[in-house]
């Protein structure tokens, strides 16, 4: 079974509001905080009838992530939770569902999830290929998050040289 790369790679940012203190920062650097993700049908229910077994599943890559400190656009501290590797399995219409949890000691809890807009994942004969990165995405992969690239969109075959390429050729 191939991996269809989710692109762009999902991001999501954390904002935490304070009611009993609006001049708290919205922002929070604690490693108490990681984010999960999980593949949901078009409507928000779990895709379980594509996940046959733990060997099988639906999805591939980094399926949790950690709160990462970056700078956004307009060089605001930010929160961010980035799932570079992220791939999902076999096609169709799907939704994402992050829950965002808490560690406090001995104890995990659940303190709130989101949902992505839907998006499709095409068989490999229509795949329309890949887009070129987000902004966001590029600015944080110069901070230093390790984060696939791409500088034009659409895919390219690596290993295949054109013909002015060719060693032989160059060397004229």
């Amino acid at each position: 079974m191939d991996r269809r790369p989710i692109d762009p790679p999902p991001i999501v940012q954390l904002l935490v509001h304070d009611p009993t203190d609006p001049s708290a920062s919205p922002h929070t650097t604690s490693s108490a905080y990681i984010m999960q993700v999980l593949l949901m049908d078009e409507s928000g229910k779990i895709a379980q009838r594509y996940i046959k077994d733990q060997a099988a599943a639906a999805m591939a890559g980094s399926m949790v992530s950690p709160l990462y400190a970056l700078r956004d656009m307009s060089m605001e501290q930010g929160a961010y939770f980035v799932y570079g590797d992220l791939s999902v399995r076999v096609e169709g219409v799907f939704r994402l569902r992050f829950d965002l949890f808490e560690i406090c000691g001995d104890t995990v809890y659940n303190r709130a999830s989101t949902m992505s807009d839907p998006f499709t994942v095409y068989s490999p004969k229509r795949f329309p290929g890949m887009m070129e990165s987000t902004p966001l995405s590029r600015m944080f992969a110069d901070q230093g998050l390790r984060i696939r690239i791409r500088t034009e969109a659409g895919t390219k075959k690596r290993g295949k040289k054109g013909a002015d390429d060719h060693p032989a050729k160059r060397a004229r």
